[in-house]
């Protein structure tokens, strides 16, 4: 815990900006939104936020619930696209 925090909530769409939290935060935990609609990148994501020995919570909200047109087999099928990109990058 630093500052009394336990972990921080950083967007996905200023890869150079994460990289100096990331560096002033060291191992506090992240929630990353902004990753899908809103352009960041799911890779830098992941490896920004997993410097450190952190584990990064990567929220991808809007690309999920508005897959396709929006059944439920258009989210499940989002859900597991994006479930095997992050293992990619993993």
């Amino acid at each position: 815990i630093h500052n009394n925090n336990i972990g921080l909530v950083v967007g996905a769409t200023k890869n150079n900006q994460m990289k100096s939290i990331r560096e002033a935060s060291k191992g506090l935990p992240w929630l990353i939104p902004g990753v899908g609609f809103q352009g960041g990148s799911l890779e830098d994501s992941i490896k920004i936020g997993s410097e450190y020995n952190s584990v990064p919570i990567i929220n991808i909200s809007r690309g999920i619930i508005y897959a396709g047109d929006g059944s439920i087999d258009d989210i499940r099928l989002a859900t597991e696209d994006y479930t095997k990109k992050i293992r990619n990058v993993l």
